[in-house]
This record gives structure tokens, C-alpha cells and sequence, in this order.
């Protein structure tokens, strides 16, 4: 393993400083929203926020390295998109972060039913037909979605088993397909039945019912059939040893670092909410990402008192730093983040203390209604349209359902040159949709019919999108 002279805790600080103004610009315009961004840094902040906090806090600086460290590899590790962007900002700051982590894990040659996803190579379509019966797939799943400048796309397919046996459960096998720069989208909600799988130098396609098409540069296959592989059975139940049980990072912190703690946490969990992609979250993400800047360097900063009366001052005054940073638009949220702390059961009596004492800002009041547009969006760009099928799972029927996310002007109250604002639109129930490449191709004048309560209906570039609901 590599030497570094840079401290794990100093790099771990850092990365949290610049994980904020990223999550911040990924949610600035509709028109770039880059929901893995957030969901991949809020992610990982989410298990990573108390063990900053325990590393930060611990009573010796072997200690604090290792707690560091041992925090940046659990970081690195949650996914492939993690793993890369921890590497690279780590190697950034002198850490050699890479050369600590355990060799990536090699992609299997095909999918293995386990759910461990594969690229789809030459060999992908004869190996899956071997197991799978392709015609009589059915779409469950279909999400088509503007990513920066690339179009992705992920299909989920419920296919029966080539060869029935009499161990092989009844259900369908769950297979998902993943693309990356979609070159060709063709799909009708009426069109649901067949699949085909193709790859050659010119990329993949995916069929879909007679007429339906993905056509990407590459993808990958995930294929979901526990009948391929049922679990091991383990040892009988009395010679198995106990599990060793730690606490939580959470239950490890206590006072004043329990309550900035909490709040930070609390802070990653609803940006990460936002990837989800509801319109009135960008704000409050742009929001918190200004209360909490900084707190890379903070943190350990106050964490690194060694008497404890000392460190409680100064996690104590860092949160009253980040209530007033957080200002009138933060102040509700603050409130009821405080009061959940010091109203909770869970929380050690000290932290509930702390959080009693916090000065919170007053509540302010309630902005007035903002007038409604003058009537319909004169122009829309699609960022996301997805689809569900109708479907019956553990005998209870679930409507089909279809998900659009569209990138509008700023409202005509704020400036003109601001950011674009995000628009969601689901329904549920019956529905006919049509997709076709061109929908994602910048803004159009949207036509849309209908209202709460009532069928709707979305129509984009001239029928590329094309979605009627209440069928």
C-alpha cells in the first residue's frame, strides 16, 4: 500500500466540501438536473456523515486515521460510480485512496441470476435464448431519460424460462437491461409483448413487442432468477455463531456532535430525496448545499478539541453557524429538524439537551400564493419519461402507471434569464404512451390536456412524445 502524507480525515473533509457545490449544480437548471449525481453523493453521505463525525471526534490521532480511513473505503465502495469519483478526488488531494481498496469486481462473462449486471457482449443473445424464452416477454419497466448531453435507458422485462421443470418456480424471471448514449427509442404502451436482444460492432438493440426499438452504443444485462441459483443452505440454526453486532456510528456520538451530526444527516437524506426529481426540491437542495458549506473543514476542526467541554462549544456554535447560514428560507426546516432531535426517543438524553437549548430563527411568514401562469408552458424539454406496466404481484392488481419530467422557463414572475424549473407529471391508470428519440430533442411547445382529477394528456415534437391517460 501506498504512503501519504495527506491525513485520511483531511481527505475525507474534503470530500464532502466538494461533494456540496456538485449536488448544487447538478440541481441548478432543469435542463442539466443529473439525478445520479445526487443520488450517488447524497447516497454516500447518508452512510458517511456520522463516521466523519466519529473520526473527527476520536481521541487520538491513530485513531481518528483509522476511523478516517476505514470511512473513505466503506464510501468507495457502495457502487462503481462511488467507487470512481472517491479514487479520482482523493488522488486529487495526494491520498492514494485506489491503492487501498480491494481489486474491483470483475463483470462476469454473462449474467449469472444472482442480479449482478453484465455488458452485453456478442456472446449476451445466445447464452440468454438458451435459458429464456424472449418472445413471450413482457415490458414491465421502461425509463428513457436525458442525463447531460447522453440519453439512458433502462427496460425491465418479465420473461418465462425456456425449459420448465418441475423444481423451477412458477414466476417469470426478471430481466433488466441498461443502456448508456441511446441512439434509437421506438416504444407504444399497446406493443408490449416479445423482446429481442442484438449486439454487434455497431452497439446493441433491444426489440420490443413487433415494431418497439433500444438501440444504444453499449449495455448492460442484469438478470434477477433465484431458480438459477437458490440460496446455499447454511449450517443448522444452533451451530451457527452469533453475529457480532457494533453499534451504529450514530449511537456513538453523543452532545453537541450528536445534534450537528444529526442535521447534516438529515440535510443528505432530503437531497437525496430530490433525485427523485420533485420540482419544489430544487430549491431546498440549492439551499442546504449553502447552509452546510464548509462543513468538510469544520467539522474536524471541532472535533479536534481534546477536552470534551471544548468540543461541545464548538459543534454547539458550528450548528448555530449553519441555522443562520440557512436564513429565512431554511428556517422551517431547521425547526423541525431541531424539535425531531429533541422530541426523539432515540436520541441519548445529552444530544435532546443540546438540541433544547438551540436558539432556533423564527417562522416566517407564509409567502403569498404565487398567480398562476397565464395558461400553458410555451415551451418544455424532456428530461425523463418513464412507464409501468399493468401487473399483478402477490394477487394484488396494480394500475399501469407513467412518469414525465419536464424542464420549464423560469415562472413568469422570475426573471427571465433564471434557471429552468422542474415539472413533474405522474398518473396512474390506464393509458396509451408513444416514444420516439425526437421527444428528448430540446424544447418544444408541449400540448397538454386536462387537469387534477381528469385525464391527461402530454404531446412533444410533434408526436415523438405522445401520452393520453384515462383510456
Amino acid at each position: 500500500m501506498g504512503a501519504s502524507d495527506v491525513a485520511a480525515l483531511t481527505v475525507l473533509g474534503a470530500l464532502l466540501e466538494r461533494s456540496l457545490p456538485r449536488i448544487a449544480d447538478a440541481v441548478a437548471d432543469a435542463r442539466r438536473f443529473d439525478r445520479e449525481t445526487v443520488r450517488a453523493l447524497s447516497g454516500a453521505w447518508d452512510g458517511g456523515t456520522f463516521r466523519l463525525f466519529l473520526a473527527a471526534t476520536a481521541a487520538t490521532p491513530r485513531e481518528r486515521e483509522r476511523r478516517a480511513a476505514e470511512a473513505l473505503e466503506l464510501m468507495a465502495g457502495r457502487d462503481a460510480w462511488c467507487r470512481a469519483w472517491a479514487v479520482e478526488q482523493a488522488a486529487a488531494l495526494g491520498y492514494p485512496l485506489g491503492e487501498r481498496l480491494p481489486p474491483a469486481e470483475p463483470s462476469p462473462s454473462s449474467s449469472d441470476g444472482l442480479g449482478r449486471a453484465a455488458p452485453v457482449t456478442y456472446g449476451t443473445p445466445a447464452a440468454l435464448a438458451a435459458g429464456y424464452d424472449l418472445r413471450a416477454a413482457e415490458v414491465r419497466d421502461l425509463r428513457v431519460e436525458r442525463v447531460g448531453t447522453r440519453l439512458t435507458g433502462l427496460l425491465s422485462l418479465s420473461v418465462p424460462r425456456a425449459r420448465r421443470t418441475g423444481t423451477a418456480p412458477p414466476e417469470a424471471a426478471r430481466l433488466v437491461v441498461e443502456t448508456r448514449d441511446l441512439t434509437e427509442v421506438r416504444f407504444d404502451s399497446d406493443d408490449l409483448r416479445g423482446a429481442a436482444l442484438d449486439a454487434g460492432p455497431d452497439g446493441v438493440a433491444i426489440g420490443i413487442g413487433a415494431h418497439g426499438m433500444l438501440r444504444a452504443d453499449a449495455a448492460t444485462l442484469r438478470v434477477d432468477d433465484p431458480y438459477r441459483h437458490p440460496p446455499a443452505a447454511g449450517p443448522p440454526a444452533d451451530d451457527r455463531a452469533a453475529p457480532r453486532v457494533s453499534p451504529e456510528p450514530e449511537e456513538r456520538l453523543d452532545g453537541a456532535a450528536r445534534v450537528a451530526a444529526t442535521l447534516l444527516h438529515a440535510a443528505m437524506l432530503d437531497i437525496r430525496a430530490a433525485h427523485r426529481g420533485h420540482g419544489a426540491d430544487q430549491a431546498l437542495v440549492r439551499d442546504l448545499c449553502r447552509a452546510f458549506a464548509g462543513a468538510g473543514d469544520y467539522v474536524p476542526a471541532a472535533g479536534s478539541h481534546p477536552a470534551e467541554g471544548r468540543r461541545d462549544f464548538a459543534f454547539r456554535g458550528l450548528t448555530a453557524y449553519w441555522i443562520r447560514r440557512g436564513g429565512p428560507a431554511l428556517a422551517s426546516w431547521f425547526t423541525t429538524r431541531v424539535r425531531e432531535i429533541a422530541d426523539s426517543p432515540y436520541a441519548p438524553e445529552a444530544a435532546r439537551d443540546e438540541a433544547r437549548k438551540l436558539a432556533l430563527p423564527p417562522e416566517p411568514d407564509r409567502p403569498p400564493a404565487r398567480a398562476p401562469s397565464a395558461g400553458p408552458p410555451t415551451s418544455a424539454e424532456l428530461r425523463l419519461a418513464a412507464y409501468t406496466a399493468e401487473r399483478t404481484a402477490g394477487g394484488v392488481r396494480r394500475d399501469a402507471s407513467a412518469t414525465f419530467h419536464l424542464a420549464l422557463p423560469p415562472h413568469p414572475r422570475d426573471a427571465p434569464d433564471g434557471p429552468w424549473r422542474l415539472r413533474v407529471m405522474r398518473n396512474d391508470g390506464p393509458a396509451a404512451l408513444r416514444l420516439r428519440t425526437e421527444a428528448f430533442q430540446g424544447a418544444a411547445r408541449p400540448h397538454l390536456t386536462g387537469g387534477e382529477g381528469t385525464s391527461r394528456g402530454l404531446t412533444l415534437h410533434e408526436g415523438a412524445l405522445s401520452y393520453s391517460a384515462g383510456r
